[in-house]
């Protein structure tokens, strides 16, 4: 396997659904009755009752876009023993992807599955290879009993968003401090694009969710007036 399992998740990291962009999620060849929405979004991925499963044969094509860029750290596939997936194949960036196209790209990881990973342990990935992510494609090439149906009843994606950009170089200290929850920033954290267009990072109830949306509108709109040192400042 050229991933190795993780024990336990590393310090730092978080669970990355509720980053996903869920308007552009996609699943190929899911059963119509078992989709992906079972193995993926909360409320669903922790009913022992719900899974995915495939539909024509045992492959399974996953599309997942982020609504930021994000660092991937580990992935959590859990499923039944004979059903649950065993070669899985993960693509970053790699948009429109199908079955006919799937093996023209080399993947940025590939992992071999045991029974044990499937338990729901963490797989660590190579971390260097999802530093810059938009959008991961899993493809579940096939499954331990080599049946023609593969069952996936949790999928769990680990790792960071990248909080801000400042003259081009990020603050760790803030963005593991947001992780953690125990700092204040009195000023939400911007990420500057190249052509300096502003995106605010959401960080759950800290900050954006006391403020609706014309509110916000109307923030954002005076935050580019400010110069970029004075953006953010760090409080207790």
């Amino acid at each position: 396997m050229e991933s190795v399992a993780a024990s336990a998740i590393p310090r730092g990291q978080v669970d990355l659904v509720d980053f996903v962009d869920w308007s552009g999620v996609e699943c190929l060849n899911q059963s119509t009755s078992h989709s992906l929405i079972n193995a993926v979004k909360q409320g669903y991925r922790d009913d022992d009752g719900l899974h995915l499963e495939s539909d024509a044969d045992e492959q399974l094509l996953i599309y997942i876009p982020f609504a930021q860029v994000i660092k991937l750290h580990s992935i959590v596939i859990k499923g039944p023993e004979e059903e649950g997936p065993k070669m899985v194949k993960l693509f970053t960036n790699k948009e429109h992807m199908g079955f006919s196209n799937v093996s023209d790209y080399p993947p940025s990881d590939s992992i071999a599955f045991t029974p044990e990973n499937l338990k729901g342990k963490a797989v660590n990935l190579k971390y260097v290879k999802f530093q810059s992510v938009r959008s991961l494609t899993i493809f579940i090439e096939d499954n331990q009993g080599g049946n023609d149906i593969s069952k996936v009843q949790k999928i769990v994606l680990y790792g960071t968003t990248r909080f801000a950009v400042y003259r081009g170089r990020f603050h760790e200290s803030y963005r593991h401090s947001l992780i953690r929850g125990d700092n204040k920033c009195a000023w939400p954290l911007f990420y500057y694009s190249p052509n300096f267009h502003i995106q605010p990072v959401i960080n759950g109830p800290t900050f954006f969710s006391h403020i609706k949306e014309k509110m916000l509108l109307s923030f954002l709109g005076y935050a580019r007036s400010l110069p970029i040192s004075a953006r953010c400042r760090n409080i207790e």
